[in-house]
């Protein structure tokens, strides 16, 4: 996965649809909400309504837009700013903004080519977690000192062993993910 495809899928509307961290009030931890929580995780998504493959479409491109924003902004950043001083700026602009990274996906096309998909929606939302969990690992090596000297467009992630398997029962959805 190229970060800047994936900065490309996040639809800045859909970051309003953040999730979030719940914290479990008896032992103080922070736990992080499953990519899609709306589905039952058992469910296979070709037995989805429209109404509910877009409104997993969305929670997939909310949970992205939220667990890859500060890689996203990052990468945005570096590639945008010749210094270290205006990558910093940029940077803090990008993570302070409502507006998001990024360009749209229309959830509804995406929906719409679900109705061959045999994965269920648990399968759908450990390979959204690990395709964030792995972008944002490689992205890791990052930092506004490379302003100036590189691009990161060339960066790319495999993906995660959870998001090889969509790509055959579900390709719809693998490169909604994965892109």
């Amino acid at each position: 996965m190229r970060i800047n495809a994936t900065c490309s899928l996040l639809v800045s509307t859909a970051l309003t649809l953040v999730a979030g961290c719940s914290s479990d009030s008896k032992s103080g931890t922070t736990s992080t909400p499953p990519p899609i929580a709306s589905q039952p995780s058992d469910k296979v998504v070709n037995t989805l309504t429209s109404a509910e493959a877009i409104q997993v479409c969305e929670e997939i491109m909310g949970y992205l837009g939220t667990a890859l924003m500060g890689s996203a902004c990052l990468s945005e950043a570096i590639d945008g700013t010749t210094t270290p001083a205006d990558c910093q700026t940029a940077y803090a602009a990008c993570q302070n903004s409502d507006a998001g990274v990024g360009g749209e996906v229309s959830c509804s096309l995406a929906a719409a080519g679900t109705a061959n998909c045999t994965a269920t929606v648990g399968e759908v939302s450990k390979c959204v977690s690990d395709e964030a969990s792995a972008t944002n690992a490689a992205a890791s090596s990052l930092s506004c000192n490379m302003a100036g000297q590189t691009t990161t467009g060339g960066m790319t992630v495999d993906p995660p062993a959870s998001c090889q398997a969509l790509q055959t029962s579900c390709p719809a959805i693998a490169a909604l993910v994965t892109q």
